[in-house]
This record gives structure tokens, C-alpha cells and sequence, in this order.
């Protein structure tokens, strides 16, 4: 798709009256040079003449101001549009292809990608206008004389062609600097991740700007540079072919009696103003090109399932119900420290109503692999997960995963209670607060809360109380009393959880606490992503 296309989509009857418009302002320019042309060969200007020259310029600012404004009003709907896609697109991506692309690629589709787009764009209704003046300035000098209008023609193509033949190459190099950014945005994300340990280890920190992230700048710096220097050169080398243009026209021409004096007087004022939308043009084609390019990448990620739009929720799940069922449930991912496949599975498990489940095993048993695939961020390579007597597949997994609510070991918290932010809802919200002893750093006001700088323990905190206000039948809890102090560990076992499961909820808790196994139903262990036990 190219950036045409998606301004076209955007809006194409604005698009067309911003075309309209620029076709008039760009007839209306010879129309005044033709005033001017013939005043000059009188010697004296008439009130007819100027009378036509003010409605012609008055008739060119409105045309003109009316198609920039319809052309940027489409622009910014364009934009609007593609942020707010995109963002939709990824989080309409099933999780795992999320996960393999990582957060700095993600970064760098929603700030970088986007951005080129943006401005590319930005470029696209000025040459659009531009284009149309030049196509009606062609017109005056077909009128003039056509011998000389197709020769000054071919040397405008001549001057495209010079300069889109090295644009190629500019362009393998921008997709090479968009390798490089991508590599600095990792290096910038494990920058930030690892101050602490960047800052306790000096070699480590010198290795680290010497290895990581120098390299990826200095590379990054040198492709940009290679980029845009063969644009500008290309720049310079079509617009050197206005001067050849008018030195024939100066100097050859005459020579030859090929037009009279008049005629050669209103072709070279023509060529003249074209220069101005021409090298607009030609300066707008360097982001134009970055633009189109960045939009084919942003296809080839298929960030989307085959078919386009995210499948929409399917009912009748979350009914009546007694267990939930996983049946030769098998799925394999690459570890990139081992440089090896691991396999979960295949896993039978049966999660009744109202029932506490403890999940244990060593790290890298596929704990939270499995809990993943059963809250449904993972579809399962092999195997079925059964509600009742509904199996869940693809086009109702994202209505199942509303069933769940999850607070794992990266938990992210949220400035706002999205979502949750009812009165009833902010009420309950100020009691868990209390209840989580929270209320002392943070407060609740129109559905904000008043900071989420917390420590790693008060922030699962907070995640839990997002988790009560969802209230949903299941729970799942992965390493969540890990960063709780001795006191809160013990209310999290001895009052948070049984008070889910007099709820009626469906709790699973990853955990290493084995002197609270006994709170269990059940205790189930993980091996090597073989279940052992339970």
C-alpha cells in the first residue's frame, strides 16, 4: 500500500477537491503571466488588464487555500487514522507473535515507523497541488508552442529519471538504517532495564557502550548519512537541468529564430515559476520515498491472524460450567539463552469450580508458560481447552480470556482503573486499599490513582486490587507473594485466598512456598513442561 492508497482511503473525495483546487490555482498562473507578457509587449498597462490580473490572483490564493486545506485536512484524518490502527493491530496480535517481535521492534512500528509515515505525508498534499500547477503550466507552453513544449518536456523526464536512478539505492540503505534503529532501540531498552547493574560494574558499563550501543549509533549515524546524501545529490542533479533549460532557451533559440521574442518572454517567465513547484517537489520525493517504504514494512509484518480483522467475541462461555478442562495441551518455544526448544506438554489438567490449585516447579519448568496458555494469551500447538461444553478456539478465545483475571511476575499497573471506574467501583476500590494497606501511598480520584511509583511488592498490590474490581471466576497468580514482606505473605495465603475460593472462584497460584501448601485443594507440579503430580 502506498501512501496515495491511503490517503485515497482516508478520503478520496476530499483528495479529488484538493486536486481540483490545485489544477485551478496552477491554470490560473499562466493566465497572469499571459497579462503580464502582454502588457509588457504594449508598454502600458490598461484597467482591463488590471482588473483581470487581481481576479486571476484573487482566484488563485482562494483555489489554492481551499486545496491545502482539504488536502491537510485529509492528512491529519490519514494519521490519525494510522496511529490509532496500528495500535489496534498490535493489540489484536495474538500475544506470542507479540512477544517474538519484542518491545523495542514494537517501539519502533509506534514511534519510528509511524513518524516517517507521518511526515511523508505531510508532503503529500503540497505535491499533489504542485503537480497540477505544473500540469496546467505545460498546457500554457503547449499553447505557445508545442516544438518546444515537448522538448522541454522530455527534459523534465530526463530530470525525473536522473533522479530516481540512484533513489534504489538510497532506499537499501534506509532499510538498512531501520535494522540498525531497531538494534538501538534494544540496546536503549536494556540500557534502561539494567542502570542498577550497569552502573555497579564499570567494565561491564564500558563494554556495554562499547559493544551495544556505540556500534548500533555509529551505524544508525552512517546509513542516515548515506541516505540522505545520495537524495541531495540526486536533488542537485535534476535541478541543474532548469538552468540547462532556460540557457537553451536564452541562448540557442534566438540563434536559431525558433520563437519570437514575445513568445520566448512568456516561455521563460513559465519555466521560471515552474522551478519553484518542481524543486518542491523534488525535495518532497526524499520523505515521500522513506514514507512508502516504511508503509511496506509495516505490511510485511502481518501483525494480524489471516483474514484481516480480529475475530469478535463469541457467547456462551463464562455460563454454567463445573471444570475447566485442558486435554493434550502441547506447545514448544525457543529459549534464546539455551539456544534451544523447549516443550510443554502434552498437559491433561481439570480446574473444577470454586477449587485453590497450587502450581509448582523449578524455574524453567514452563510455569508460567502454562498459565499463559490457560488464560489464553497462548493458543495451545496441539491439544483442546474445554469450558463446560464449549471448546476454545480462535474465533472465541478472546471472550475466554475475559473470564480470567491474572497478575503475573512482570505485572504492569496502570495510572487509571480503565475500564473500572464506576462509582460502586471506585468505593470498593478505597476498601481494598485499606484491606491492602496501600491507603497511606495511594488514593483513588475520578478513577486515577494518585501514583503508581511503588515498590515491586506494593505494585502486585495494586494489580490485585485491579484483579478484585474485574471480578471474574478465575484467578491466577504467578509468583505473586515473592516480593511481599513475611507479614502480607501470610494475609495472602491465609485471607486472600481462601476468601476467593468462598467466593466461588477458581484460583491457581505459581508458588514457592511450601509451608503453605497445605492451604492447597491441590498441589500440582511442573517437571521439565511434564506434569509429575496432581
Amino acid at each position: 500500500m502506498s501512501l496515495l492508497v491511503l490517503l485515497l482511503r482516508t478520503s478520496w473525495p476530499k483528495l479529488l477537491l484538493g486536486v481540483v483546487g490545485g489544477l485551478v490555482a496552477g491554470a490560473c498562473t499562466p493566465a497572469m503571466i499571459v497579462v503580464v507578457t502582454s502588457t509588457l509587449a504594449r508598454g502600458e498597462l490598461s484597467a482591463a488588464d488590471a482588473q483581470r490580473f487581481g481576479v486571476l490572483a484573487v482566484a488563485t490564493l482562494l483555489s489554492r487555500a481551499g486545496a491545502s486545506f482539504a488536502l491537510l485536512s485529509v492528512h491529519q484524518q490519514a494519521v490519525y487514522g494510522l496511529r490509532t490502527a496500528w495500535a489496534a493491530r498490535l493489540l489484536a496480535t495474538p500475544y506470542r507473535k507479540l512477544e517474538e517481535l519484542g518491545s523495542w521492534r514494537i517501539l519502533h512500528i509506534l514511534i519510528d515507523d509511524i513518524h516517517v509515515v507521518s511526515t511523508a505525508l505531510v508532503h503529500v498534499p503540497a505535491m499533489l497541488i504542485n503537480a497540477a500547477i505544473l500540469l496546467a503550466c505545460f498546457g500554457y507552453l503547449a499553447w505557445l508552442s508545442v516544438p518546444m513544449a515537448v522538448a522541454t518536456f522530455a527534459l523534465f523526464v530526463a530530470a525525473v529519471l536522473v533522479y530516481r536512478a540512484p533513489i534504489s539505492q538510497a532506499l537499501t540503505f534506509f532499510r538498512e538504517a531501520r535494522a540498525a534503529q531497531q538494534s538501538l532501540y534494544k540496546a536503549f531498552r536494556s540500557m534502561t532495564a539494567g542502570l542498577k547493574e550497569l552502573m555497579m560494574h564499570r567494565a561491564r558499563l564500558d563494554a556495554f557502550l562499547a559493544q551495544d550501543l556505540g556500534p548500533a549509533a555509529a551505524t544508525l549515524r552512517k546509513k542516515n548519512l548515506l541516505t540522505l546524501g545520495v537524495y541531495h545529490l540526486a536533488f542537485s542533479a535534476g535541478r541543474t537541468f532548469f538552468f540547462v533549460i532556460i540557457a537553451l532557451m536564452l541562448f540557442a533559440l534566438p540563434t536559431l529564430g525558433a520563437m519570437e521574442p514575445r513568445v520566448l518572454t512568456a516561455f521563460a517567465l513559465t519555466v521560471l515559476y515552474m522551478q519553484l513547484p518542481s524543486e518542491a517537489i523534488m525535495a518532497s520525493l526524499a520523505d515521500v520515498n522513506l514514507g512508502n517504504a516504511a508503509v511496506r514494512t509495516l505490511e510485511e509484518h502481518e501483525l494480524l491472524p489471516a483474514g484481516g480483522a480480529p475475530p469478535p467475541a463469541a457467547s456462551g462461555l463464562g455460563g454454567e460450567w463445573a471444570a475447566l478442562e485442558l486435554r493434550g495441551i502441547t506447545t514448544e518455544y525457543h529459549r534464546e539463552k539455551e539456544n534451544s526448544t523447549f516443550t510443554l506438554g502434552p498437559i491433561d489438567l481439570t480446574l473444577r469450580r470454586g477449587e485453590l490449585v497450587y502450581l509448582v516447579g523449578g524455574n524453567g519448568s514452563g510455569k508460567t508458560t502454562l498459565a499463559k496458555l490457560l488464560v489464553g494469551l497462548y493458543a495451545p500447538s496441539a491439544g483442546t481447552i474445554r469450558l463446560g461444553g464449549d471448546d476454545v478456539v480462535d474465533g472465541n478465545r478472546d471472550a475466554y480470556r475475559q473470564l480470567f483475571s491474572a497478575v503475573f511476575a512482570d505485572c504492569f499497573v496502570f495510572e487509571s482503573l480503565l475500564g473500572l471506574s464506576s462509582p460502586e467501583q471506585q468505593v470498593e476500590a478505597e476498601r481494598h486499599l485499606t484491606e491492602l494497606q496501600l491507603n497511606h501511598k495511594v488514593r483513588v480520584s475520578e478513577g486515577r490513582l494518585s501514583t503508581t511509583d511503588l515498590s515491586t511488592g506494593q505494585k502486585k498490590r495494586l494489580a490485585l486490587l485491579t484483579a478484585y474490581l474485574e471480578d471474574r471466576p478465575f484467578y491466577v497468580f504467578d509468583e505473586w507473594a515473592a516480593d511481599q514482606d513475611p507479614t502480607f505473605k501470610r494475609v495472602f495465603y491465609d485471607q486472600i485466598l481462601p476468601a476467593l475460593k468462598q467466593r466461588g472462584k477458581t484460583v491457581l497460584v505459581i508458588t514457592h512456598d511450601d509451608r503453605f501448601f497445605d492451604r492447597a485443594d491441590r498441589v500440582i507440579k511442573l517437571e521439565s513442561g511434564q506434569l509429575v503430580s496432581g
